[in-house]
């Protein structure tokens, strides 16, 4: 298979076990996808590849009851050969609802834009959810806020739940030091589990880092040091938080620098190439 120019959509063909090449349509017309994932690859090498494919297989059985594993793990491994082997690749994998309810499935190839180390957050009022342990479902909600944050200044919004626990952001994970004690959202805090998060706190426990789960608001994090975390920029210090309610003398340290390059070290290349 040639490399494709970026960015291009390619959709999985189950007759051929291929992925074909999607004309671009500029009315943007396809229906929403019910399951995607992303990640960053750089020259070939990506961090969890697996569990992100395993993130992916498993909301798509759960989403597509008659869809076959077979299926998902052969465009799974379709991607893997058809992801470029040089230079920064952003893909997102979707399936969308197709005959019969069966799922169709395509490959977003794009560029990766370039790393964020900071992260400003803004507080967005309470919304309900669809699916919020689903990645896909709730898309344009997340866009929404997304925007909304951008309005006020940020570059990420937060969610919280009904009670007001801090949840997520639209895009990121997040997580928070209390001195030496790394802290997270409590598991049972309906929210997207978190596959950087999840390395993070891995990593962490595996050094003797003391960690923690709480069930706390914006304001309980004042004098804290948080960071937001995604599969795309890894660790991004949060440098302000802003809206109502928000906390204050929030602490900025180092730290974030060399767990990040934990993060790009734990890059592996893409198996089955």
């Amino acid at each position: 298979m040639s490399v494709p120019e970026l960015p291009a959509t390619l959709r999985w063909s189950p007759r051929t076990r291929a992925l074909d090449p999607v004309p671009e349509d500029p009315s943007d017309r396809a229906p929403a996808p019910l399951v995607i994932d992303s990640w960053r690859v750089e020259d070939g090498r990506s961090v969890a590849l697996e569990r992100h494919e395993h993130r992916f297989l498993s909301s798509c059985l759960a989403r597509f009851p008659d869809a076959r594993r077979e299926q998902v793990e052969g465009f799974l491994a379709a991607v893997r050969h058809a992801v470029p082997s040089t230079g920064g690749v952003w893909p997102r994998l979707q399936a969308h609802e197709g005959p019969g309810g069966m799922p169709v499935f395509s490959v977003r190839l794009r560029t990766a834009p370039e790393v964020q180390a900071a992260a400003v957050l803004w507080t967005a009022p309470y919304r309900s959810r669809c699916h919020p342990r689903d990645k896909g479902p709730d898309l344009g909600l997340y866009g929404q806020l997304r925007d909304a944050a951008q309005r006020h200044g940020a570059t990420d919004a937060v969610l919280v739940s009904g009670d007001g626990a801090v949840l997520e952001t639209d895009h990121s994970s997040l997580v928070w030091w209390r001195g030496d004690r790394l802290c997270a959202p409590a598991p049972d805090l309906r929210r997207l589990s978190s596959v950087t998060q999840q390395v993070l706190l891995d990593g962490a426990a595996a050094v003797g880092v003391d960690i923690a789960f709480e069930k706390s608001r914006p304001e309980d994090l004042a004098g804290t040091e948080v960071w937001a975390l995604n599969a795309l920029h890894g660790i991004r210090l949060v440098t302000s938080w802003v809206g109502t309610p928000a906390p204050g003398n929030l602490v900025r340290t180092d730290r974030s620098r060399s767990w990040n390059e934990r993060w790009r070290t734990a890059r592996a290349d893409m198996p089955g190439r």
